[in-house]
């Protein structure tokens, strides 16, 4: 019998949100698959991660999932790219400032790394690179200068989109909308007002 089966089959549409989250973590995938397989040609371990945005536990979980296992490679990639904002920066740079003061020796052979590990836990001993772009917003700026400022990697990129002055968004209106401006100014003494962010963008070691 050469006569095709029909089959009724239901499908659903998906909204530009769904759709547009599947596109993301595709590229995610390729990107993080990509950045593996130019390190394993170089003869080097490396971790990557790429942060959407700085708020909340999602923003938290991902740089988790991407940083605590693979905190004995050789490279670690921050990527920043089309970062939205929020505030866990000082979180991020908190782990990556962590520095070894003492090792051990197991008397149990671990073919990972031969039995040795160190204190403080989860310190990183290579190198930190962040990737940005013109896209790159607000608190994803704020790490990328936190990192560059603290000595702890080097940024590859274009310049960043400019916003280093925070904004609350609790400025809400009765239609429901909601009006932001700045309000909190941020400074050091190497940059100044702004950490030479605000209407500047903060500028790649490597473009």
């Amino acid at each position: 019998d050469n006569k095709a089966v029909v089959e009724s089959l239901i499908t659903v549409p998906l909204s530009s949100d769904a759709a547009s989250d599947l596109l993301y973590h595709a590229w995610e995938w390729k990107t993080e698959q990509l950045a593996h397989d130019l390190a394993a040609k170089a003869g080097i371990t490396i971790g990557y991660v790429h942060l959407q945005d700085m708020s909340g536990p999602e923003a938290e979980d991902a740089f988790a999932r991407g940083f605590f296992p693979n905190y004995q490679k050789q490279g670690f990639i921050l990527d920043v790219r089309h970062n939205r904002g929020g505030n866990i920066d000082s979180w991020v740079l908190d782990v990556l400032q962590r520095k070894p003061w003492m090792y051990w020796q197991s008397r149990d052979f671990d073919p990972t790394n031969g039995g040795l590990g160190w204190d403080e836990h989860y310190a990183f001993r290579g190198h930190v690179v962040v990737l940005l772009d013109e896209k790159t917003s607000s608190d994803g700026e704020g790490v990328s200068r936190g990192i560059s400022e603290l000595g702890l990697g080097r940024l590859i990129g274009t310049r960043t989109w400019g916003g280093g002055i925070w904004l609350a968004s609790d400025n809400h209106l009765v239609d429901g909308g909601i009006a932001t401006a700045p309000e909190i100014g941020t400074y050091n003494s190497n940059f100044g007002f702004g950490l030479g962010i605000e209407q500047m963008g903060v500028d790649p070691d490597i473009v």
